[in-house]
């Protein structure tokens, strides 16, 4: 037979305790040669072949651990006094590796923490408390394109018709046409932008008055919740019945839900704004920065 088994077996029994180690020596070096552990009904439980492979679920093991399964395959780490379990898994199409219990999972190189990702789902690179979904302490270096529809935020709203807005001095600008709105933030119903994620904003926004007296004085003010945070533009009509512009931006940091209006105060009469339909004068528009 080309294939010869050897098994040697000690036994040493002491007073105290008792080893039992058995050797298995065969007469070739090749995959075919093997040990294999066998139940009762004679299924191959895992074989070691001659070149050192270990075959779980397959009697042909490729590499020094080949585990087979026709369902799924599951190699378990478990801590019994931490109760932290991590699991190397094949499921269906998807292999995964993580844990199964409410722990951070960690990549490791030279026994230092490059990657974490914590019980929550948040990932850190560089550092081990993420801020964020994604926190990364240090340079990044990017060769393609970063989309981030969370950027995606724009708008231009305007005034379409000539209106007298109230019968005060100080009010809320009105702009009822919308030429774009990228994420549906602006709301033209209360002619107002609301942040749709925390972050910085840059504003801009112009007003045409109409049959302003001269030497009257005019403020353009941005709201924030209702209160009044920038002026952004202000001075003196210089002429009596004729149109004026007044315009001037600000930027602005947000909360999520927070709002921003345009207000007008006029030192003298009711404001009266002219409009366009096509969106030319009377305007308010804002993108996200970051």
């Amino acid at each position: 037979m080309k294939t010869m088994f050897t098994f040697l077996v000690f036994i040493f029994l002491f007073e105290t305790a008792q080893s039992q180690e058995i050797d298995a020596t065969l007469s070739g070096n090749t995959s075919s040669e093997g040990l294999s552990v066998k139940n009762l009904s004679g299924s191959t439980l895992f074989r070691v072949n001659g070149l050192g492979n270990v075959g779980i679920g397959t009697t042909s093991p490729l590499d020094k651990l080949h585990i087979a399964d026709p369902n799924q395959v599951y190699i378990r780490f478990s801590n019994t006094s931490s109760g932290v379990y991590s699991v190397w898994a094949n499921h269906s199409l998807t292999p995964w590796i993580g844990t199964i219990t409410a722990n951070d999972f960690a990549i490791v190189t030279n026994f230092q923490f490059r990657l974490r990702v914590t019980s929550s789902g948040d990932v850190a690179i560089g550092t081990l408390t993420p801020a964020a979904m994604l926190d990364v302490n240090g340079t990044m270096n990017v060769s393609g394109e970063v989309s981030m529809t969370a950027m995606d935020v724009s708008f231009y709203a305007y005034n379409s018709v000539a209106d007298v807005s109230g019968s005060t001095s100080s009010l809320k600008v009105e702009f009822d046409g919308v030429r774009h709105n990228d994420g549906s933030n602006y709301d033209a119903t209360l002619d107002r932008f609301v942040a749709p994620v925390s972050g910085v904003y840059y504003f801009s926004a112009g007003v045409e008055f109409l049959n302003l007296t001269n030497g009257t004085r005019v403020l353009l003010s941005f709201y924030k919740g209702g209160i009044q945070h920038v002026r952004f533009a202000g001075g003196y009509a210089n002429t009596s019945n004729d149109y004026q512009i007044f315009s001037g931006s600000a930027v602005i940091k947000l909360n999520a839900g927070e709002y921003i209006e345009v207000f007008a105060f006029l030192g003298s009469g009711i404001p009266n704004f002219n409009g366009s339909t096509n969106g030319t004068v009377t305007y308010f528009s804002g993108h996200r920065l970051y």
